[in-house]
């Protein structure tokens, strides 16, 4: 008794699922754009991506302290936001200390407020009579125009010769000031 051989793609089934496959394949493996969503409904909302993103935002008088990079962003059209991936903001005030924030991811929204979340790092370097600070948050939300960082989590402190832990921060960036909120304890060594 002979057989007779069919070939997968003589069946429909079979073909839908090889397209399927190598479709799913392509965007997983470098179609899609990195850290956008692969549902429809939310592709759609996506209208440009960057990667490599570096923005210098200008304040009213035309100084321009703040430089923004991110190895990703994505703007959402929807909810009129940008999302950052490994966002890195550096701001240097003539005159005074240069501070550096950094985090695992952010988001800029429409009233060019940036929110930092997944362990934010806030750093002032050194210059003639400040030493130099670190601070270590899960979340802040920097305004740019006032130039002012908040953040409500717990916050460590890092200096020369002290670690503080607080409970909520304000970074007076303009005023080389950095406010801790409730609950502060420091060790010193001298």
């Amino acid at each position: 008794m002979t057989r007779k051989l069919t070939f997968f793609w003589r069946r429909p089934g079979w073909t839908i699922a090889v397209a399927a496959l190598s479709l799913g394949a392509w965007w997983w493996i470098g179609g899609a754009p990195r850290g956008v969503a692969t549902t429809s409904s939310s592709a759609s909302r996506i209208d440009y991506y960057m990667e490599n993103f570096t923005a210098q935002f200008i304040q009213p008088d035309g100084s321009a302290p703040y430089l923004l990079r991110a190895t990703f962003t994505a703007h959402d059209n929807v909810a009129d936001v940008t999302v950052l991936q490994q966002p890195d903001l550096a701001i240097q005030v003539p005159g005074l200390a240069r501070w550096r924030v950094t985090a695992g991811g952010g988001v800029i929204t429409a009233d060019e407020e940036i929110h930092l979340h997944e362990g934010v790092n806030t750093v002032r370097e050194a210059i003639a009579d400040l030493s130099p600070l670190q601070a270590y948050t899960k979340e802040m939300t920097i305004d740019a125009q006032q130039g002012v960082a908040h953040s409500t989590d717990l916050v460590t402190v890092f200096t020369d010769q002290a670690t503080v832990d607080a409970k909520g921060m304000r970074v007076f960036f303009n005023e080389q000031r950095l406010q801790l909120l409730h609950n502060v304890r420091a060790r010193y060594a001298p």
